[in-house]
């Protein structure tokens, strides 16, 4: 062999003592579709944050794909791909590519890669890497100095005719550099002073407060700060008069830039007129839909009329003589002249009406509405003054004023028809609880016989043993019968505030046998099996009102009865589940063999004539 050339790990071996001498990375890797990494440099571990090559190895796979971000991987391979498709024209690729440390954080990297070939390893590129990380974000910043510019520079002509003011002035030099509007003050020129600009815009606040305020949202290093943080313009709104001698809410919004060719810091202000778009926000969310007389703003205690004209309002009106001026004065020369009322009740409206308890409303609810009855040449009439707040900072409101004479009269009236209508339904319950009342006397009686002949009946000697049962389930029936006759006299008493509950000593086995007796007809006469089981000792007797107990669970059986078909069976079980001194706790259990019940119905079960589909 020649002994000019290198071997293979000659070669390498000169390359690892000049690499890692460098103050960047490098690193050489296949030129096939493994794209491996053979080499990497002490410098490019430090790029991606890797203190070892066995961290680096384990974040990126050994590849160079496993170097660059997934997003611009396809434009560096497409580099690459030109690269080697003209591998004899011994240029250098250059591309800048993102890439993801160790530790999560994106960095730029610029990319010079030159392929060759090695006698043992064949093709492979040889890559120097660098980080410009900050060069870039400077390069981006740089360019999105030049939009910003370009676009406030765009807005500024947009509005310049049609609001009262746009300025753009040189923070750096103090200077107006340009002003346009239709509502400019004498300090307003070209070449004029940016601080006697601000300070005219300061003194025309009408607002206590409103001058530091503005002062503060406007200051120089906040208007900077906001511009390298990428924020929204400053914004402020304040009540002011205006150089022409309005007085008006006026929206002002600054921005700084920097100038990409001078680099001096740039504002452009834009001021315009609020009153209207504040107005009408409010009136298309809040009150579009009511009816009004007078919608006016209360800023502080200053008013103005936005909508309405006291030549078109009818009677009974109190629209103010002057269409702006001191709310309060409004309240005392022409409000609290025509209120209707006490001293007492007139001065508690007018202690409503004051800008101090509006705002204090108006802090915790949407709106806030105060009713006044007012007695205007003879006649009463009824004012609803609503207010809805637009900005609580500096006590901007929206007073809606609208006469519900009418409204109040007709609710007078539906509300005179309801007292009618409720009397008469009264009434009426009086009459049909009487009705219930005499007739459950009238046929108590009758029934008190049948039952009382059939117990006669049942001790008569030699009966037949069909006939007696016939005269058991005829008393049973009878007994029935008869507490449902009581009930409905319970209901008239449950009208009237006397239901009482019984609490008198029975027969327990008595009332189940009973029971038992009528639903076992019902079960045989349905084809249907009947079962009554009794779980522990129960007591012969107890003290409560069996007639209640009786019609409950008849009323449950029965039901139990109707919704299962034959052959089915039907399960009566009775037990105690607890007893303490002289009271006891009984347990009823049916159940059938019929369709049922949804779980979702339960709720519904106690819902009078409710039954479930």
């Amino acid at each position: 062999m020649n002994e000019n050339f290198l071997t293979d790990s000659q070669l390498f071996s000169a390359i690892e003592t000049v690499a890692e001498q460098m103050p960047g990375g490098f690193f050489v890797y296949r030129a096939d579709d493994t794209q491996e990494i053979i080499y990497v440099n002490k410098s490019m571990l430090n790029i991606f944050g890797c203190a070892t090559h066995e961290e680096f190895k384990e974040l990126t796979g050994n590849t160079f794909r496993g170097i660059v971000h997934p997003h611009d991987y396809d434009m560096v391979q497409k580099s690459i791909n030109e690269q080697i498709a003209n591998k004899h024209n011994g240029n250098l690729d250059y591309v800048e590519y993102r890439i993801i440390r160790r530790d999560g954080v994106l960095r730029w990297v610029d990319d010079y890669g030159r392929l060759t070939s090695l006698s043992g390893s064949g093709d492979v590129f040889f890559v120097f890497i660098g980080d410009i990380t900050e060069k870039h974000y400077i390069q981006e910043d740089n360019a999105r100095r030049v939009n910003v510019y370009q676009g406030m520079l765009a807005q500024f002509n947009s509005m310049a005719d049609d609001s009262l003011t746009v300025t753009r002035s040189n923070l750096t030099t103090g200077i107006i550099e340009e002003v346009r509007g239709r509502d400019l003050y004498p300090e307003d020129y070209a070449g004029g002073s940016i601080a006697e600009m601000a300070k005219v815009r300061a003194d025309s606040f009408l607002i206590e407060g409103d001058r530091e305020r503005y002062n503060d949202t406007f200051e120089l290093d906040k208007l900077i700060d906001r511009y390298y943080s990428g924020k929204e313009p400053a914004t402020f709104v304040g009540y002011c008069k205006r150089a022409s001698g309005r007085k008006c809410f006026v929206k002002f919004s600054g921005t700084a830039v920097i100038d990409p060719i001078s680099g001096d810091a740039i504002a452009f202000g834009v001021e315009t007129e609020y009153n209207t778009q504040r107005v009408t926000d409010v009136l298309d969310n809040k009150v579009l839909a009511q009816q009004y007389d007078m919608v006016a703003y209360i800023v502080g205690d200053n008013y103005g009329v936005v909508i309405g004209n006291a030549a078109n309002i009818r009677k009974g009106s109190i629209f103010p003589h002057e269409r702006d001026g001191i709310f309060t004065d409004y309240i005392h020369s022409q409000v609290m002249p025509v209120i209707q009322g006490t001293d007492e009740e007139k001065n508690a409206i007018c202690k409503a009406l004051e800008p101090s308890v509006i705002g204090e409303h108006l802090r915790t609810n949407d709106s806030y509405a105060v009713d006044v009855n007012c007695y205007i040449n003879g006649e009463v009439f009824n004012k609803r003054f609503t207010f809805y707040v637009v900005d609580e900072d500096a006590s901007f409101y929206i007073l809606l004023k609208s006469d519900i004479t009418d409204v109040i009269r007709k609710e007078h009236e539906i509300n005179e028809l309801l007292e009618n209508a409720l009397r008469e339904a009264e009434n009426a319950n009086a009459a049909k609880t009487t009705f219930l009342s005499n007739m459950s006397h009238e046929i108590r009686t009758p029934m008190n016989a049948i039952v009382g002949l059939d117990s006669i009946a049942l001790q008569l000697p030699d009966l037949p043993e069909k006939a007696r049962e016939y005269l058991e389930k005829i008393g049973a029936s009878a007994k029935h019968l008869l507490s449902i006759i009581n009930d409905i006299l319970d209901m008239s008493r449950i009208e009237s505030g006397r239901m009482m509950l019984r609490k008198e000593e029975f027969s327990f086995s008595g009332m189940i046998e009973q029971i038992n007796t009528m639903i076992q007809s019902q079960c045989r006469d349905k084809g249907l099996t009947y079962d009554c089981r009794v779980i522990g000792r129960l007591n012969d007797y107890y003290i409560g009102d069996d007639m209640k107990l009786k019609q409950i669970l008849i009323n449950i059986l029965s039901n139990a009865i109707k919704f299962t078909n034959a052959p089915g069976n039907v399960t009566f079980t009775i037990e105690q589940a607890a007893q303490f001194e002289e009271n006891s706790t009984l347990r009823f259990i049916i159940k059938d063999t019929g369709i049922g019940m949804e779980q979702t119905y339960l709720p519904k079960i106690f819902d009078a004539f409710s039954q479930e589909n």
